[in-house]
């Protein structure tokens, strides 16, 4: 079998809790997604019912093998695989300390060819009612419902063509917040700036806010319960060079210029400059070298 249908692959899963994808138990890494400047609704450590939660992601790209050297070489992540049997596919998965919060898989596996790209993955109760409910709203479908190794899944794309995973997990255990995923940004064109939040009200029930970082800077943001979940940011226009809609995950590092030394020495590339947010922070967009696109983030205050 693959990363789908897997009964058994699931119950060898249940027997490690505490190690590879129920260590999903402790990740849910967006769902600590709140600001580094302001009071979380939440503390870490909180349990909570996932569904509306980022929970997952998944770095889906055309070389695994290469993937896991590339991350491992740039955050010192480390490597686990998930307990299988007989005939099911492989699947990696990267942890920082005890915390597992990313899979790694190969586009081939879902049908797709590319680009290659990190998927975030939102919770819901029921799937295929979901799906229903991103169709009505002016979203899409790339891949129909599946049963994956991490749960009942389907990705799908908002009105501004950025893409996310809709899945009802197998393992009901309360998820927490954890790094390294503290935060996500929505990029999306200024043509689709004000269709995102009621897409992702209808579909997820969230909530949208401004945020003040400062006297000068100012953000919209998509809330959940009303915990913070991501910034949106609008893309410059045509030739503005800020790269293609997406929601995309903040990596948390301590030393962003070491960091992209490290990054661009592994042959991965910068999409956007890096750019203050004062009360925020320090981002960057970047790709690893098969395309994969996601931030890397220095909170304000930390080395800067």
């Amino acid at each position: 079998m693959s990363l789908f249908g897997i009964p058994g692959c699931v119950r060898e899963l249940a027997a490690v809790a505490s190690a590879a994808v129920l260590a999903l138990a402790s990740v849910a890494p967006a769902a600590r997604a709140v600001p580094p400047s302001a009071a979380p609704s939440q503390k870490p450590g909180t349990a909570f019912l996932p569904e509306g939660r980022l929970i997952w992601h998944e770095i889906q790209t055309t070389d695994v093998e290469k993937a896991l050297k590339f991350y491992i070489s740039v955050f010192n992540w480390t490597r686990v695989d998930a307990p299988t049997v007989k005939g099911d596919r492989p699947y990696a998965m990267l942890k920082k300390d005890d915390h597992v919060f990313v899979g790694v898989a190969p586009l081939s596996a879902y049908g797709l060819t590319g680009p290659a790209r990190w998927l975030s993955w939102v919770a819901v109760a029921n799937v295929d009612e979901s799906l229903a409910a991103v169709i009505k709203a002016g979203g899409l479908l790339e891949k129909a419902p599946v049963n994956h190794l991490v749960g009942r899944v389907a990705f799908v794309g908002d009105p501004a063509q950025a893409r996310l995973a809709l899945v009802r997990p197998h393992f009901r255990q309360p998820f927490v917040f954890q790094a390294p995923v503290t935060w996500h940004g929505l990029m999306v064109g200024e043509a689709d700036a004000e269709k995102v939040a009621p897409f992702y009200r209808d579909v997820f029930g969230w909530g949208d806010a401004v945020v003040d970082y400062s006297l000068r800077k100012s953000l919209p943001v998509l809330t959940t319960e009303g915990m913070r979940v991501a910034s949106v940011h609008v893309l410059p226009g045509e030739g503005g060079g800020g790269g293609e809609p997406a929601f995309l995950p903040f990596v948390q590092v301590d030393d962003l210029r070491a960091t992209l030394a490290r990054f661009a020495a592994g042959g991965g590339t910068e999409v956007v400059p890096e750019e203050t947010i004062e009360g925020f922070g320090k981002v960057v967009r970047v790709a690893d070298p098969q395309g994969a696109g996601l931030m890397l983030f220095q909170r304000a205050g930390q080395n800067l």
